[in-house]
């Protein structure tokens, strides 16, 4: 019960509406896109090294 709550806080306060928050040992920002083409090949390309990529959006 205790982890539903957290993750409902750390997706408030990051504004990740549609986020699923998962336990990492760590995380690497790799890059910024504004092409979804160039976001997509490298997400594909991540995947193919059996890496979990997720993405997240800047809220203006």
């Amino acid at each position: 019960m205790r982890k539903i709550f957290a993750e409902r806080r750390i997706r408030k306060e990051h504004r990740l509406r549609e986020a699923l928050v998962k336990k990492t040992k760590y995380a690497n920002l790799i890059d910024t896109y504004t092409s979804p083409d160039e976001l997509e090949d490298k997400i594909l390309s991540l995947k193919n090294l059996s890496l979990s990529p997720y993405v997240t959006t800047e809220s203006t």
